[in-house]
């Protein structure tokens, strides 16, 4: 079984790898960008080579593209990735702009981390479970078409 993907995105390098260090000791492939153009190269058909990315981490305030502009673009471009915010913006403008985008989370910076990775864990097993379930219709579709 393949490990779950995780795409973090925040310009400050010190969380960067200290997520990056929890995620991968909780089991995770995790990649780091420092920056929205760089996820939208990374996510693109022709330059990524890591496979599915199953969840991002992303910070609203980012130099040049915004975190929220970063997940209107991927909407856009039919590449919708499931997102947990984590911004020092606590205002209810950033609040309502991660609930209009269907985020899965929203963490206000500071974040407790042990917290922020009961979420991720949370979100991902209900993923895997849900898909699990579709895959079980699928294949009870197919038995039932033969009979």
């Amino acid at each position: 079984m393949s490990k779950e993907h995780i795409l973090v995105v925040d310009e400050d390098e010190t969380i960067r790898c200290m997520l990056s260090h929890a995620l991968a000791l909780s089991g995770f492939e995790v990649t780091t960008t420092a920056s929205a153009e760089e996820a939208l190269l990374l996510l693109s058909e022709n330059a990524w080579m890591g496979g599915v990315v199953n969840l991002m981490l992303i910070d609203i305030e980012l130099p040049g593209i915004s975190g929220l502009e970063l997940l209107d673009e991927l909407s856009r471009r039919g590449n919708a990735v499931p997102t947990i915010i984590m911004s020092g913006v606590n205002g209810k403008d950033a609040v309502s702009g991660a609930v209009q985008r269907r985020c899965v989370g929203y963490f206000p910076k500071p974040f407790r981390l042990h917290s922020l990775l009961g979420a991720i864990r949370g979100y991902l097993e209900g993923a895997a479970q849900k898909r699990g379930g579709e895959e079980i219709d699928k294949m009870l579709e197919m038995f039932f078409a033969r009979s």
